[in-house]
Parts: C-alpha cells; sequence; structure tokens
C-alpha cells in the first residue's frame, strides 16, 4: 500500500511517469533489447484531421528519455513519424518486430507488429497480440 500512497502524493505528470518507471523496470526482466522512437520534428502536421503539436512537445517526453538513459535503454528521434522509422527498421530486419497500440507501423511497411492492448478497468493488466505482414490473423506462439 505504501507504493499506492506514494503516487497518490504526487503531482500527476509525476504519477504518469511512475507509471512508466513500473512499465521500463518490467521491460529490464524480459530477453530484448527495446528501442523506443519518438516522433521527429518532420511528422505530419496533420494526423486522422487532427492537428498535431511540435514533436517533443508532450510534457512527458523529457522525463521519459531521462528515465530510459537511467535504465541505459536505447531510444532515438525520428526523422518524422516515429511508426514510419519502425517500420523501416523491421522491414530491414534491424527489429524484430514493432510494439504499439494500434496496428498503423503496417500502413508503413512493418513486418511484424505486437499490438500492445491495455485494460484501464484493472491497473496493470495488458495482453499483447502478434500479427504477422504475410497473414491476417493474429501469429501463433
Amino acid at each position: 500500500m505504501s507504493y499506492l500512497y506514494l503516487i497518490e502524493n504526487l503531482p500527476f505528470a509525476n504519477v504518469l511517469l511512475q507509471l512508466q518507471l513500473t512499465g521500463v523496470k518490467e521491460l529490464t526482466k524480459l530477453p530484448i533489447l527495446p528501442l523506443f522512437v519518438f516522433d521527429g520534428r518532420s511528422r505530419p502536421k496533420m494526423k486522422r484531421g487532427n492537428r498535431m503539436g511540435k514533436s517533443g512537445t508532450h510534457n512527458l517526453t523529457a522525463g521519459f528519455k531521462k528515465l530510459l538513459d537511467a535504465f541505459g535503454m536505447h531510444w532515438r528521434e525520428a526523422e518524422g513519424e516515429a511508426e514510419a522509422e519502425l517500420a523501416f527498421l523491421n522491414r530491414a530486419g534491424a527489429i524484430d518486430a514493432v510494439m504499439t497500440d494500434d496496428v498503423d507501423c503496417f500502413l508503413f511497411g512493418a513486418v511484424t507488429v505486437i499490438k500492445k492492448c491495455v485494460s484501464f478497468s484493472e491497473v496493470g493488466f495488458t495482453t499483447e497480440r502478434v500479427f504477422s505482414a504475410q497473414s491476417k490473423s493474429p501469429a501463433l506462439g
């Protein structure tokens, strides 16, 4: 319960960073080398009919990059849209899969996408589904 108490007494932005910290700590337990990619300055100004802000303007970006640095995790800023960069790296074989909360990466040519589904009704409950460009259904295994 002290963990929840700690979160309840932090400003909202710090609560979100605390949740990101939990996710990054979980990633360190897996036999993977994650690469985080952030949108770059040349990303589209409009996306899905909505006006987009400048790259790196999200109030958590700087703190999240510092968190990744502290854990020794790799990150980079794409020239344009992060999903396009990740799809290119996946198609080129530099990364095995792209983990995202949607499957838009297929539009940019990704080969393997891990769709991360988060249930907000239960804290910490997540599921993943792996999709392959070669099939229309989730990959098994």
